[in-house]
């Protein structure tokens, strides 16, 4: 990494804390062979795991969060 990259790079906790109160990141994973959604909070704590990626979604906007889709 050169200087100028260096500079402008944030660390990894001033990353997780931008916009931490509003951010929820859902995650498809495989739990017991089964798909299923985590959703995440911006600091990636696991916020909770759904069946349903809409069920996930409406969760999320129903916390008055933003759903953001992890690929």
């Amino acid at each position: 990494m050169n200087a100028m990259e260096n500079n402008n790079r944030i660390a990894d906790e001033q990353f997780a804390r931008l916009g931490t109160p509003r951010l929820a990141y859902i995650k498809t994973v495989i739990v017991d062979g089964e798909g299923r959604y985590e959703v995440h909070g911006a600091d990636g704590q696991v916020l909770a795991v759904m069946d349903d990626r809409d069920i996930a979604i409406a969760t999320v906007k129903q916390h008055d969060m933003v759903p953001m889709s992890v690929h």
